[in-house]
């Protein structure tokens, strides 16, 4: 997610600059609610998947594999 906004794309503009607006640029903030939302999601999935596994102690778990963050991150925990 940082490396995106350091990428040049017009010319030697990075997102960074190409966002830039009253000398701030509103690029932190994307990546600020990008962090604040999607990690603490991950991080709550995480932690009810282990609260499961631990109260119910499975003998296998079945994730379908749909690319949605859910899954990512019971795969993630399984490996």
């Amino acid at each position: 997610m940082k490396s995106i906004g350091r990428k040049t794309f017009d010319g030697d503009c990075t997102l960074v600059r190409c966002l830039q607006y009253d000398h701030t640029s509103l690029w932190w903030f994307i990546e600020a609610t990008f962090w604040r939302f999607h990690v603490r999601k991950a991080i709550r999935y995480a932690g009810t998947l282990m609260h499961i596994i631990d109260g119910e102690k499975p003998s296998r778990i079945v994730i379908v594999k749909d690319d949605s963050l859910l899954a990512n991150v019971a795969i993630s925990i399984g490996e």
